[in-house]
């Protein structure tokens, strides 16, 4: 029997997340790090089920990938590292935040992303599969030359195995189950909201502490997103490239994978809760940002601004 009505509609999905998240706050003796290490292996591995495509789709469509994967490791790389920059001195602990955050890969959502604002798919899961794979050795190098050994490479790498390479292996075993598309939805926005529940409720006291800096936070971050998704959908609406990978080009800039930072964060730097900061508040931002997006898709690539390859025949 087929799921329909609110349970596919990520958006209530990700707004439960937020009011619980904020209503129920830290749980004395509940490992939120660890739960969300279980969520975020469940959310990728039923993500990444079902890709299959051969070493010619890659060979036939490397440029759009290499485009892909300079949108996210060096456009929005670089964006976050600035955006990090004035915290460097004054607030150590949270530039060791904004860092960890800008060596990340983009989040496995760029292929939900592309799917809900009708964009090329293929491309999104391509451009995923390549920029997470090249993460296995980038995200630590890049962690190291950010904040040197004040986050351990090898922990890092650690982590980026559990929550990149062994979701790989558990999607090949989830194939065999033949798991219908309308459930693994239901799934996939079920460890939405939890990871965003748990992710507020950690740190929900975060907020509060000092509210001036968590303004200047969100701030720094609602600008670093509206920068991240600006300059590639005008770059790509006056290359006139069309909507299908204007759409997978900005969700790869504007989008890491916070709920991946949430954790390391959580777990290799323990002691410093403002370090956790950035990422949450981000993903409170981007969140807000899917939900815009998603709705206002068709005005923003409208065909006015992105025809289709029959229009400008």
């Amino acid at each position: 029997m087929g799921v329909r009505g609110p349970l596919l509609n990520i958006r209530y999905w990700i707004v439960a997340g937020i009011v619980l998240g904020f209503l129920l706050g830290p749980r004395e003796g509940f490992d939120f790090s660890l739960m969300m290490i279980i969520v975020l292996m469940i959310q990728m591995s039923v993500s990444m089920e079902g890709l299959e495509f051969g070493r010619k789709d890659f060979s036939e469509r490397k440029k759009e990938v290499l485009i892909a994967f300079l949108c996210c490791f060096a456009l929005n790389t670089g964006v976050t590292v600035l955006v990090g920059l004035p915290f460097i001195y004054s607030h150590p602990e949270i530039w060791y935040g904004w860092a960890l955050f800008a060596s990340l890969p983009c989040a496995i959502a760029v292929v939900v992303c592309a799917i809900y604002m009708k964009g090329d798919v293929k491309l999104a899961l391509l451009s995923v599969t390549a920029i997470y794979m090249i993460s296995l050795a980038l995200t630590p190098v890049l962690s190291l030359i950010l904040v040197g050994n004040a986050i351990s490479p090898l922990e890092i790498l650690k982590y980026i195995i559990l929550f990149i390479a062994i979701p790989f292996v558990a999607a090949l075993l989830l194939r065999r189950f033949h798991v219908r598309e309308d459930h693994k939805t239901v799934t996939m926005n079920a460890m939405m909201m939890l990871l965003v529940l748990f992710a507020i409720a950690a740190n929900r006291d975060a907020f509060f502490d000092d509210p001036w800096l968590v303004l200047i936070i969100l701030g720094l971050a609602t600008l670093r997103l509206v920068v991240l998704t600006v300059v590639p959908w005008e770059w790509s609406r006056r290359a006139g490239i069309g909507r299908g990978r204007s759409v997978v080009y900005v969700v790869a800039s504007a989008w890491k994978n916070t709920g991946m930072c949430i954790a390391m964060v959580m777990i290799l730097l323990p002691g410093m809760q403002e370090a956790v900061l950035p990422a949450v508040i981000s993903l409170l931002v981007e969140n807000i940002w899917f939900m815009i997006m998603t709705a206002k898709a068709d005005r923003i690539w409208s065909e006015e601004r992105f025809p289709s390859p029959a229009s400008t025949q």
